[in-house]
Order: structure tokens, then sequence, then C-alpha cells
């Protein structure tokens, strides 16, 4: 395959990887709104809709991994970062330098919000475990009022 020809398959590639990020963003963002609210539902709704997302995501990235082999072996990419170094070369197209510089900002975009979700999460998290704790300590108290204390006679007949 020919550099053009392997440039131009990672933006057709890269294009439908962005649509899928920014579908995930949306959601993403979906979710702060819900956990908010406290919806659990349709929480687990929109986790299972992002679940989706990042498996279509990684079936991309398999079909990219052997483009990304052979432009790393033809043009010294360095494989930790190759996407960076992709996007900085002079054979990249400035239609593939434009999607892979929205994914890298969808992607930031995507950690940020996600960082802030799970705050909120953990905040719910020690807000319903305060509340069971009080739940239990009230149950506690509750029982140590209604216990019927019975005096057997035989207790009593034994004594005497």
């Amino acid at each position: 395959m020919k550099v053009k020809e392997v440039v131009a398959t990672l933006e057709s590639i890269y294009q439908k990887e962005l649509s899928l990020y920014d579908d995930f963003l949306s959601l993403t963002k979906e979710q702060s709104k819900v956990i908010k609210k406290g919806d659990l539902n349709k929480l687990e709704r929109l986790l299972a809709k992002r679940q989706k997302i990042i498996e279509n995501i990684e079936v991309i990235e398999e079909k990219v991994k052997p483009l990304k082999d052979a432009l790393k072996e033809n043009f010294n990419l360095k494989s930790g970062k190759w996407l960076i170094a992709l996007k900085e070369s002079e054979i990249s197209s400035q239609r593939l330098k434009d999607n892979l510089t929205k994914i890298i900002a969808l992607i930031n975009d995507i950690q940020e919000v996600d960082k802030e979700n799970q705050s909120l999460l953990r905040a719910k998290q020690e807000t319903l475990s305060n509340d069971l704790k009080k739940v239990k300590k009230g149950s506690k108290v509750n029982r140590s009022y209604n216990t019927n204390i019975r005096i057997h006679s035989t207790y009593i007949d034994n004594k005497r």
C-alpha cells in the first residue's frame, strides 16, 4: 500500500472514530446530569451505551494497527506517541491532522468530565454510606426499646 493510500485510509478511519468520540463525550456529559439527579437506572443504560462505543472504537483501532505498524516502520515514528508524530510529519494530510487534533481534544475533554463524574459518584457513595449508618443505628435503638422482657415463673420459683 502506498503512503497516500494509507493516509487516505487513516483519514476515513479517524473520521469514523472522531464521530464515536463525539458521541462518547455527549454520553459522558449526560452521565453527569444523571448522577446529579441520582437516577441509577438511566446511569446504567448510559454506561451500557458507552461500553458499546468503546467496543466500536476498539474494532476501529484493530483496523488501524497494521497501518500504524507500516507507517512506524517506514517513517521511523516513535511507537509510544506515534499519533502525535504522524500528526506532525510531512506525510500527514491536513484533514488527517485536523481529525487527530480533534480526537486528542475530545479524549482530554472526556477524561476531565469522567474525573468530575467519579468525584460526584464518590460524594453520592459517601452520603449513602452515612445514611445507611444512621438507619442501622436507628434500627439498633428501636430494637432496644421494643424488646419484651419476660420473667418466667420457673425462675422465680427456683429462687425460693
